[in-house]
């Protein structure tokens, strides 16, 4: 297991609950020996937010050799990391309605 930069922190049940694992690897074994082992592999450098995101998972087979690996690529709706326009000044004409009780 790695630590995570990003723990996950509640306290949903009345007390603190930290989450700062990551998996870092399966091994599946039939008795005590490696059939398949898959090893991911983090990124946290360029996650928006500050949220540790999946890049890779490699698959070795009972040899130790890589067998297959997969590379995961996310979508980025915020590339300039600019969320709203910029300030439009709107000219309202201000009219005061007096109204009689």
């Amino acid at each position: 297991m790695n630590t995570r930069l990003d723990a996950s922190i509640n306290a949903k049940n009345g007390y603190k609950q930290v989450d700062a694992r990551l998996l870092s690897d399966i091994t599946v074994k039939n008795l005590d020996a490696q059939v398949v082992k898959y090893v991911f592999t983090y990124n946290f450098a360029s996650a928006k937010f500050h949220k540790t995101l999946l890049q890779k998972i490699t698959e070795f087979g009972a040899n130790g050799t890589e067998f297959y690996s997969h590379e995961f690529s996310y979508y980025d709706d915020i590339p300039t990391c600019k969320l709203f326009e910029d300030p439009v000044i709107v000219n309202v004409p201000w009219t005061w309605i007096l109204v009689a009780r």
